[in-house]
């Protein structure tokens, strides 16, 4: 897309928003607005010129006091740019924004209790309308979706400000499709279970709805940064590169000042290294924290800040070719998985296909963050 392109789709996506939105709407740049005096959207605009014309338009949504963005995206068809960017801005609306006018309104929550690491945790949950494309024979109620994926939803509630969950599901005829995202970490288990859900369905329809689901006080946010998480990672990998594997924690938390860290990123990164060389061992969604004299707690990584912070600055890193190969090889080769691996060659046998589940030992001092 040339300038002038770019400049059509942002203008007309946020004249859209801001003649439909229900509450205050101003314009920060051109591709940004602040809706309710507290929520920044920021566009991005991608153009697939294909058989069909396709508009995508990313959007970052910054709520307050949050760590990280939302990140979502709709997608706009249409004769023109100007009609694909409006249907795309519509779409943001009916599919993702309602939750986040609710919370803002403070309209329609439901409060939830949970249990995590011996302390009662509550939320604020805002539901979105349901949206269906395709009539059901026998219809839907608005919380079809949320009951089915509900309790297991809540086992994976951890210790953010924010947490955001995307659910979809389509069956038409036999082919049955479902997803159930946390925070844009989509969760086998529980889009399994609107896939046993969608399956019992006597027509085909196709249907979504977007959570967000607010922590009460009292809170603690994450002591860092993404940025920051990121700058400790690369930290790390120089460690695993070049130092004993002995010394490696004790230095990496000297060069951090941060113990309980340094013992994140030291037990983590073999681990996401190991899941990147192996894709085809299914590491489970939960692991188990083990601390001496205690019993093994389990936890869904959902619930562990440091593990998807360091798993997203790991991919970066990746991603930009900052990881060498010898940080790689020597953190597979002091993961679990190359463990478990190298102990099936010697049986015969081969993980591929299997799963595991991680168990990381912890100190005594250890409490999730």
């Amino acid at each position: 897309m040339n300038q002038a392109e770019t400049q059509l789709i942002y203008e007309t996506a946020l004249q859209t928003l801001q003649k439909n939105l229900p509450v205050q709407v101003q314009r920060q740049t051109e591709d940004t607005l602040q809706i309710g005096g507290e929520v920044l959207i920021r566009m991005e605009a991608v153009l697939h010129r294909q058989e069909q014309e396709l508009l995508v338009l990313h959007f970052y949504i910054a709520l307050p006091d949050a760590q990280e963005p939302v990140i979502t995206y709709a997608v706009g068809a249409g004769e023109s740019l100007a009609q694909m960017a409006q249907t795309a801005a519509m779409r943001l609306l009916a599919d993702e924004l309602t939750p986040i006018l609710r919370f803002l309104g403070q309209k329609d929550g439901r409060r939830v209790d949970r249990q995590f690491d011996g302390e009662l945790r509550s939320w604020m949950l805002y539901p979105g309308d349901l949206l269906e494309f395709v009539e059901l024979q026998q219809g839907l109620d608005g919380d079809a979706l949320l009951k089915t994926v509900q309790e297991g939803l809540l086992e994976r509630l951890g210790n953010q400000r924010y947490t955001w969950v995307q659910l979809s599901s389509m069956k038409e005829d036999e082919l049955v499709v479902t997803a159930c995202a946390i925070n844009g970490e989509r969760s086998e288990q529980l889009g399994e279970l609107l896939k046993e859900q969608a399956c019992s369905w006597e027509g085909n329809c196709t249907c979504r709805q977007s959570l967000l689901l607010v922590r009460e006080e009292p809170f603690t946010a994450y002591p860092y940064s993404r940025a920051q998480i990121k700058e400790f990672t690369q930290e790390a990998l120089r460690l695993f590169e070049g130092c004993p594997y002995e010394k490696i924690a004790d230095r990496l938390a000297q060069q951090i000042s941060d113990q309980q860290l340094a013992e994140d990123l030291f037990s983590y990164l073999p681990e996401l290294c190991a899941a990147r060389e192996y894709p085809e061992i299914k590491q489970q969604e939960y692991l188990f924290l083990v601390q001496e004299g205690e019993e093994p707690l389990l936890v869904y990584k959902n619930q562990l800040t440091a593990w998807n912070w360091i798993s997203r600055s790991l991919e970066a890193l990746f991603d930009a070719g900052q990881v060498s190969q010898v940080a790689q090889r020597r953190c597979v080769e002091y993961s679990s998985l190359y463990d478990a691996i190298q102990e099936a060659k010697r049986k015969g046998k081969s993980l591929a296909g299997g799963s595991i589940t991680l168990a990381i030992p912890v100190s005594g001092d250890y409490r999730i963050r």
